[in-house]
């Protein structure tokens, strides 16, 4: 549910409650980009209760879905159970799948980017650690003849909107030296603590920065920070529609998701078996759709 994401969170949900009620036997609901996932159980919200479980936005949309009658929920670049704080978004009686945005990058990369013969796939956080990996094994099975290494920040609290005091965290891996550097993100917000990150990636040496993220709310002034800073190239997904000023951004492009969506809508149609959650590497157990 992109922004206003109250007012389109209670548009799905009566759109999924008058469907049932006009005899749907399935509704599938398709949110590109679930709104509340990174409401993140942080410091201990009760005095009385301390406890970090209290509140879980994620977890609490996903039961209204489930009370008002959905059936199934496709949405992009869900963080899976142990990648992220958020345990689990719904219960096990509703069946999630979580389409994966890196094919969809790795591709806009080989056929639009002239990337140095040495490349450094970078995590911001441990986080991303498993995406930005996987992009990192698809993209040096395009480019072969390119040295295609990885590298992670070690702190889990930097993310989009952290505080620049997580920039000066230790780089677990491979130099950057003169090498083109691709940043692995889920979410842009404000922009500002990752224009930190590119500046540091650029005083080890490298030669270009370039980012990926799933999702981009580029908040505020996010789209003239990122114009304005040393990155080379955002590349991002259309799961939430762009604002006037990041349109009019020259660093920003946007990858579609439709081509991944419907094929997946038009094999749930049609009762077959598809896998397109980019999960083969990991221990997580293939969807079949129903």
């Amino acid at each position: 549910c992109a922004p206003p994401v109250n007012d389109n969170v209670m548009e799905l949900l009566l759109s999924i409650a008058a469907a049932k009620r006009s005899g749907a036997s399935s509704v599938t609901a398709v949110i590109p980009y679930f709104g509340y996932k990174h409401n993140r159980r942080g410091l201990p919200i009760s005095t009385t209760h301390h406890s970090r479980f209290l509140w879980n936005a994620a977890g609490d949309l996903g039961k209204m879905l489930h009370t008002v009658g959905v059936d199934k929920v496709i949405s992009v670049d869900l963080q899976r159970p142990g990648q992220g704080h958020e345990a689990c978004l719904f219960n096990t009686q509703l069946p999630a799948e979580t389409i994966s945005t890196n094919e969809a990058f790795v591709t806009y990369f080989k056929d639009n980017i002239n990337l140095h013969n040495k490349v450094v796939v970078v995590s911001p956080n441990t986080v991303n650690v498993k995406k930005a990996r996987k992009f990192q094994r698809k993209l040096k099975a395009l480019l072969p003849n390119s040295s295609i290494d990885y590298a992670a920040f070690l702190r889990d609290d930097f993310m989009a909107d952290s505080d620049s005091e997580a920039v000066h965290t230790a780089m677990l891996g491979n130099d950057v030296q003169d090498s083109d550097v691709i940043i692995i993100v889920d979410t842009i917000d404000t922009g500002r603590t990752l224009n930190l990150l590119c500046e540091r990636l650029v005083k080890a040496g490298a030669r270009k920065v370039y980012v990926c993220a799933s999702h981009g709310l580029l908040t505020g002034e996010a789209a003239a920070i990122l114009n304005s800073s040393t990155i080379e190239k955002v590349v991002i997904s259309d799961s939430i529609e762009l604002s006037t000023s990041a349109l009019k951004c020259s660093k920003i492009v946007q990858v579609a998701l439709a081509p991944l969506l419907a094929k997946i809508i038009e094999s749930d149609g049609r009762r077959h078996t598809l896998d397109y959650s980019d999960n083969k590497e990991d221990d997580l157990e293939e969807y079949e759709l129903e």
